[in-house]
Order: C-alpha cells, then structure tokens, then sequence
C-alpha cells in the first residue's frame, strides 16, 4: 500500500513539473490561425511573445490587433483586449439591422496544446456569448 501511495505521489510531481515546464516554453514566435468546422483555419497574423515577468508574458501581433499582457489563471494564459468594432449583433425581430459593438474580448490560451478561444466579456449582444476558437503554432528563426 505504501508502495502505491508513493508512487502516485511522484506520478503527480512529475505531471506538475511538466505543466509547469509548458508554461515557461511560451515564447517566441507563433503563426495564429483562427479554427474553423474542419480544423485550423487559413494563417491570419504572428504573434511574438515575450516573458514580462512572474506568470506574466507579453502578446504582439503582426497585424497590430494584439499587444497585451497574458497572466496565468490556472492551467491558462489570460488576456482581454478592447475591440471597436468587437461583436456583431444580430438582429431581431423588432428590429432587423445587425448593429457592430465595441466590446472587451477575454483570450484564454492553454500552453500545453497551443489551442486558445477568445469571446466577449459579458452579454454585450444579450444572451451567452459563442467563443472562438485558434490555434498557435510555433514558428522556426
């Protein structure tokens, strides 16, 4: 029994320092590609990220959309960055113009897999927001 007892103790040091050895592997460069139905989508920007500190790596991206801080929440990197416009709003049935809507967007990232979803902060449309999801994949140089 000892034996047992010992043995899922090293089993879950071993899987914490792999957590933890992912997280400190976040940098460099990565092609950021949106995901779509049938897997990860066209490439859309590069991201350059950069440690700024305790938990804490710095975002930019090519296309000038993103140049935030990211923090550890848990097993996830965190950042939100303001969108104007953010969200499209669909109509409904009293009024049929789909209005555009400066909104805070929330990315969450997880740094074993490299997948990540962002979606707004709030119900800035009413209702649950839909998150999207992307990947990042490391890039050679």
């Amino acid at each position: 029994m000892r034996t047992m007892i010992v043995g899922a103790a090293l089993v879950g040091l071993a899987l914490a320092g792999a957590a933890t050895a992912g997280a400190d592997d976040f940098n460099g460069t990565y092609a950021y590609r949106p995901m779509t139905a049938d897997g990860a989508g066209e490439f859309s920007s590069v991201w350059t990220v950069a440690p700024c500190g305790d938990d804490c790596v710095h975002i930019i991206s090519s296309s000038g959309a993103t140049d935030a801080d990211a923090h550890r929440d848990g097993t996830y990197w965190v950042f939100d960055r303001f969108v104007d416009p953010g969200i499209e709003c669909p109509g409904n049935s009293y009024n049929l113009t789909k209005r555009k809507l400066a909104t805070t967007m929330r990315f969450r990232i997880n740094p074993e897999t490299m997948l990540g979803q962002y979606q707004p902060v709030g119900t800035p449309c009413g209702g649950t927001p839909v998150p999207t999801a992307f990947s990042l994949t490391k890039t050679l140089g």
